[in-house]
């Protein structure tokens, strides 16, 4: 072994044990004899990062980037320390560079949501979740529960804090979920959002064929325009807000008044939209506001159902599901959404159950037939496996 190679060595048995100071020592050596030796450059980023001497990081990742401008790890390195040092637009740049060069690197995403947040990006988030839609089914199961995972966490989390646990809750939950959910990968892009967005179209198409005002919204959803069927619903609430029949002695005049049977329809609307504007919170408040006026709507349940299942609540979405399908057991996408929340709430016997009931309302699916063999050969390998 060469002297180099000896100290370098030794240098990666300090950081092993967390003595980055004296790692640093060695690694800072052997950069003024090797000044371009692409390894010790990188190791001298990541050490700076650990002892959160951020300038420094970014000092060498540059240099490192001058030799090799396409390495993923350092470009991530530099991105963390632009975050930690609050220099975002230039992060953002920074983690832009590396979506290019590796476009289903979910990190990058977790990282650029990040930043996003920190920018007060609203329109720029917006844009970012409808582009995420595009990604391959298993691409975006992963990376919505390492988003989801985000969310949970906080704005106060580090990113140190964050990269750590996040990988861990991959490590946990993604391969079970990806693995167990790939017979409905077939043939289409995103499956789940697929029968998501059919469902919600099946249910507001119902509401609006008798009412013009809700078309008109409806067809400005159709072009994406969730924005201005937002606006075109909160006036239509507005026009009906003097209406009686949205008032009662109990309600609370600058809250409760807009939830009544007349506006029901309108607030359907207002769910779904807002959901897609990616504000599950609200979406979620209404929906269970309009429950105290109709607990046995199959429009509200299924919206419900839907919206604890993108939340990760896949036990109460199951729940939800088939409330809804108590009432209506002939809607495929409805059937193939709960059978999804029942297999990533690791049910698989349920599953079939299940699965074997939609068959019994709807004989004819090929889909149905396909996902009770896969899911079937899944629990079979999972006993192999064992």
């Amino acid at each position: 072994m060469s002297d180099f190679e000896e100290e370098l060595s030794k240098a990666k048995e300090f950081y092993s044990n967390m003595e980055f100071h004296s790692a640093l020592d060695i690694y800072k050596k052997l950069y003024n004899e090797n000044p371009n030796n692409i390894t010790v450059i990188n190791n001298l980023v990541s050490t700076y990062i650990k002892i959160f001497d951020y300038n420094q990081a970014i000092k060498y990742a540059n240099i490192y980037l001058d030799i090799n401008p396409n390495n993923i790890n350092v470009l991530f390195s530099k991105t963390v320390a632009l975050i930690n040092l609050k220099r975002f637009d230039e992060a953002l740049e920074a983690i832009d560079r590396v979506i290019h060069i590796s476009p289903l690197d979910l990190n990058a995403y977790t990282f650029k949501y990040k930043i996003l947040n920190a920018l007060n990006m609203e329109e720029e988030k917006r844009v970012f979740f409808r582009d995420l839609k595009n990604f391959s089914p298993r691409t975006f199961t992963r990376l919505m529960i390492v988003l989801g995972f985000l969310k949970e966490q906080g704005d106060d989390i580090t990113l140190r804090e964050f990269d750590n646990m996040s990988e861990a809750k991959i490590n946990k939950m993604s391969k079970e979920i990806v693995n167990d959910f790939s017979f409905l990968y077939e043939d289409i892009k995103n499956p789940f959002v697929e029968y998501r967005q059919n469902l919600f179209i099946t249910i507001l198409e119902n509401l609006a064929c008798k009412n013009p005002n809700l078309q008109e919204i409806l067809d400005l959803m159709v072009d994406d325009d969730y924005e201005g069927a937002l606006d075109e619903v909160n006036h239509q609430i507005t026009v009906n807000f003097d209406d009686d029949e949205c008032i009662n002695e109990d309600m609370d005049l600058n809250k409760d008044s807009v939830y009544c049977e007349k506006n029901k329809n309108l607030l359907i609307f207002k769910s779904v939209i807002l959901f897609n504007l990616n504000d599950e919170k609200d979406a979620f408040n209404i929906i269970n506001n309009l429950l105290d006026i109709d607990n046995s709507s199959f429009e509200i349940l299924s919206i419900r159902a839907i919206i604890q299942a993108s939340l990760g609540n896949y036990n109460n979405a199951s729940r939800s599901f088939k409330k809804a399908l108590n009432i209506n057991d002939e809607n495929l996408d409805l059937w193939v959404l709960y059978i999804y929340s029942l297999v990533l709430n690791d049910n698989l016997d349920k599953a079939i159950e299940e699965n074997e009931h939609a068959l019994e309302s709807i004989p004819d699916s090929d889909i149905l037939k396909a996902n009770l063999e896969n899911i079937k050969n899944d629990m079979e390998n999972d006993e192999v496996s064992d």
